[in-house]
């Protein structure tokens, strides 16, 4: 059953009665400031009743609720009965927010709160260089170089390069026969949980043990911790991290049930796309005609017998010597397979899978959903092998070997390859094998074949398996924890979000706040005569007007005098606007470029116009980095259009999602939850980039007719139903100004 509860002024008193307000002195202790926001402390209720009985709660808090003080409640309720706290954030600059926030409770409140924080080991090893991403791979081997040294110390003149900082951290006990934290490492680790050490001083600080491994032991010593989503969704990883609070641990025979912990997931409109991007896999088919020529070399498609034995690799020697090592040889040998017959398995395999590409390139289709039955039966017909079963089998036990082989690292970061290190790639493609054969006939993993050909690459063919369904993986970590939380300024609606992320039989209780700030110093507008809906415009073509009309309102929006920002619904319409400013003689044009790190310096450039005098337009995408999550504070930007509803490309995976979403939710409610609700929730991130503070002052502006249709404009806050100004391009140029 879903709970649907909207806090507003009127509804106080039933608030009151449903939600006590009596828990000002449970809470106070740990509420580090002199007074409450307006609505801040019915959040806080809400989040300390949470907190205390279990379960989940959504809430739904607009810019300038404070909803980082709901660590206040949170530490309230478990002061008797400790629990974990854990909080993950999108991004790393989020983390920064709320060890803020610990910092002034542990200064103000509670001197004897311990905190910490995890950032992956790309922003914290002393190795790493942003312009050598493969010495981060150098330091993952470094640091397994010194495991290997440890154990083969009876024969020195083997010893292997090794990281100093790492072998600082760790010590072997000689009865346990595993690693642990040296007494280095725990002295720095108890230091860091009551210090406070900003990501910038990680390095330093840790001296001289290694930095990350300081962040993930300190999660057995605090109280709080704070990290990025990964660390938390990713089982793997989750498990490492945090094996003392999800789940049992082993304490010899016995087993110990741990304390579950209590989570909160900020900015948690982002779950659905971040546990689909997290899962979804691919391969391409130059990777795997690259690993095959690796294992047969160049000369050969296939390979038998003789050829294995009369001339091999390279590669094929080091994939032999693993699979003959004594720990490994007997695993193959009890599922009666040589290490002859997997390394020709290997390959065949390989040549089954880029066959089975080149047919599907064949049918000039650039996208199509595969068949993982007749992708089996490739492989069985390469391999001469009529048993289907007989090849799940012989992929799910390479798969395995080869994990043993290159273990996983408890880290956030993607492996790069370095030069000659290709049993990652290797690992890749089994790994694809084996999630395909897991979820065989799972309809919420999309099997697809994409061709994106463009003019430096003919044929970059690829398998693809999407992951559309959250509700899994958020099961998974509700069953293991004692709350949840999910907090965001646009959980809108927040039923929509329970339904996704839980299904409709979990039941989800959730809080909307109204918008605190004085409406007097914002104004939405809507524009009732244009829309950038395709099939709108490709029926009327030639007499459409669509696309000067809206060249009329991005002309009037630019002539706000302060800076204000354009966001599209794809590059193309971002390119569209350059051209209408540029024809204008627009200057201070900021357009966001399509890397990350260009811009984050243009944002830098674009904020700091207003100190000099000066003003710009910054034209993006909606859904980008510049839509959503930055703070543009006081006048780095006072006004925002939206142009169109920023729709996700109409195609092959959209369209299956749709279909999976209408069968589960019902025809309607799984269209609107699958393909309108993120472009929805993109907008309203986009809009609130305006009013940061109660102080901000800003225009916002939906340049498209959809938001006027029932299913979007039923669902936009309480506050911008009361607030929408509806108009057209001929009333549009009395209404677009900055409020007085």
């Amino acid at each position: 059953m879903i709970y649907f509860l909207i806090i507003r002024d009127e509804y106080l008193i039933t608030v009151k009665k449903r939600y006590s307000l009596d828990n000002m002195d449970e809470y106070a202790d740990f509420f580090p400031y002199p007074q409450y926001r307006p609505h801040q402390k019915q959040m806080l209720d809400f989040a300390y009743d949470v907190a205390k009985k279990g379960g989940i709660g959504l809430i739904n808090a607009p810019t300038g609720s404070g909803k980082t003080s709901v660590i206040s409640a949170v530490l309230a309720s478990v002061k008797d009965k400790p629990r974990m706290i854990i909080i993950a954030s999108r991004m790393v600059s989020q983390i920064e927010i709320y060890t803020k926030e610990l910092d002034l409770i542990r200064s103000q409140k509670k001197p004897g709160l311990k905190y910490a924080y995890i950032i992956g080991k790309n922003k914290s090893c002393k190795r790493f260089d942003e312009q050598e991403k493969s010495l981060l791979n150098r330091c993952r081997k470094l640091c397994r170089n010194h495991k290997k040294n440890t154990l083969n110390h009876k024969d020195p003149e083997s010893k292997l390069e090794e990281c100093s900082w790492y072998a600082n951290s760790v010590i072997f006990n000689e009865n346990s026969k595993k690693f642990e934290p040296s007494l280095q490492l725990t002295d720095k680790v108890s230091q860091f949980v009551t210090t406070t050490v900003d990501q910038s001083g990680i390095k330093v600080f840790s001296e001289p043990c290694c930095p990350y491994e300081v962040m993930k032991h300190a999660s057995n010593y605090c109280d709080v911790i704070v990290c990025n989503y990964h660390h938390l969704l990713n089982p793997v990883f989750r498990s490492a991290l945090f094996a003392n609070y999800f789940g049992s641990t082993r304490n010899g025979i016995v087993s110990v049930t741990q304390k579950s912990p209590i989570v909160i997931f900020d900015e948690a409109h982002n779950l659905p796309n971040e546990i689909s991007n997290l899962f979804s896999t691919s391969i391409n088919k130059a990777s795997i005609d690259e690993v095959r020529e690796f294992l047969v070399g160049a000369a050969y498609s296939t390979i038998d017998e003789q050829k294995i034995s009369e001339k091999e690799t390279e590669f094929a020697s080091q994939i032999r010597a693993f699979l003959e090592d004594p720990s490994i040889k007997p695993l193959l040998q009890t599922e009666g397979f040589t290490v002859n017959s997997m390394i020709r398995f290997l390959i065949q395999t390989l040549v089954a899978t880029s066959k089975f590409m080149e047919k599907l390139n064949s049918q000039k289709k650039n996208e199509a959903i595969i068949d993982p039955g007749i992708f089996l039966r490739y492989i069985c017909i390469e391999n001469n092998e009529d048993d289907e079963g007989n090849i799940i089998k012989k992929i799910r036990l390479l798969y395995s070997l080869i994990e043993t082989f290159e273990p996983h690292e408890d880290d956030d970061t993607p492996d790069v390859d370095e030069d000659g290190d290709d049993i990652k790639s290797l690992s890749v493609i089994l790994k694809f094998l084996s999630i395909l054969i897991e979820h065989y006939d799972d309809p919420s993993v999309i099997k697809i074949f994409l061709n994106k050909k463009t003019e430096e690459i003919t044929d970059d063919s690829q398998l693809k398996l999407k992951f559309i369904d959250p509700e899994p993986t958020m099961r998974e970590i509700v069953s293991q924890s004692h709350c949840v939380f999910l907090m965001s300024g646009t959980l809108q609606p927040p039923e929509a979000y329970g339904q996704i992320l839980f299904g409709v039989q979990q039941e989800v209780r959730t809080i909307t706040l109204p918008n605190s700030f004085p409406k007097e110093n914002r104004k939405l507008i809507v524009a009732n005569d244009c829309t950038t809906l395709r099939r709108n415009l490709e029926a009327n073509k030639g007499k459409n007007k669509n696309n000067e009309t809206i060249a009329k309102y991005v002309s009037e929006f630019a002539k706000i005098p302060g800076n204000i920002a354009i966001f599209c619904p794809s590059y193309v319409m971002v390119a569209k606007c350059q051209k209408i400013l540029e024809d204008s003689k627009v200057q201070n044009v900021f357009i966001q470029p399509q890397n990350n790190e260009d811009t984050i310096e243009l944002k830098k450039k674009f904020i700091a116009l207003p100190d000099r005098g000066e003003h710009g337009i910054l034209i993006g995408v909606s859904g980008g980095r510049l839509s959503e999550g930055i703070d543009y504070i006081g006048n780095s930007l006072v006004g925002v259009m939206v142009i169109g509803l920023p729709l996700a490309k109409w195609d092959i995976i959209e369209k299956s999602k749709i279909r999976y979403y209408q069968r589960k939710f019902g025809e309607e409610h799984g269209d609107f939850l699958a393909y309108t609700l993120p472009a929805f929730n993109k907008s309203l991130q986009a809009v609130g980039r305006v009013i940061r503070s109660e102080n901000d002052k800003g225009i916002m502006i939906l340049c498209d007719k959809r938001y006027l249709d029932q299913k979007i404009y039923s669902n936009l806050p309480e506050w911008m139903l009361n607030e929408l100004l509806i108009t057209n391009i001929s009333h549009f140029h009395n209404k677009c100004s900055l409020p007085q």
